[in-house]
Parts: structure tokens; sequence; C-alpha cells
């Protein structure tokens, strides 16, 4: 049985509309939309509004972060350039 991370997010209180929660190896190239943060320290390891990136992911993988919650939706990394 898969690791429900939407149902998990839910019972930590998190208002998941608008988001997803993702496995974080599954994060690449979506926007946070909840700072990721120290369990203990609540120091703030990524701010939401960050886009995820392998170095990133490698980060959270390093801390033990198993999943994040992201934008439910596309977004490029250069979004906030129009042309």
């Amino acid at each position: 049985m898969e690791f429900d991370y939407n149902q998990s997010a839910i019972n930590c209180g998190i208002n998941m509309t608008g988001k997803v929660a993702l496995a974080t190896e599954d994060s690449d190239g979506r926007l946070v939309m909840v700072d990721i943060i120290s369990p203990v320290t609540l120091d703030v390891y990524i701010n939401a509004g960050t886009t995820m990136d392998i170095q990133l992911i490698d980060l959270c993988q390093r801390l033990g972060i198993d999943w994040v919650v992201v934008y439910d939706g596309t977004h490029e990394r250069n979004s906030l350039y129009t042309y």
C-alpha cells in the first residue's frame, strides 16, 4: 500500500486547496507552497515560493524530508518574466 502524502498533510492541519503533497524526489520544478522547516528547531530550510530543483531535493533527502507540499498545477521556473 502506497503512503498517502496528501492525507498526511491534511492530518498536519495544512489547507490543501490548490496544493498537492508529493514525494520529495517527484517535486523537481514544482513551486513550494508551505515552508519546509526543521521539526526540532523550527528553522526554515526552504521558504514557500521557492521552485524545487535537484539541489534542493538532495538537501531534503539528506535532511530526511520524505514529502513536500507544492502548487497543484504547472509552474515555469521563469514565470516572473513576461515577454
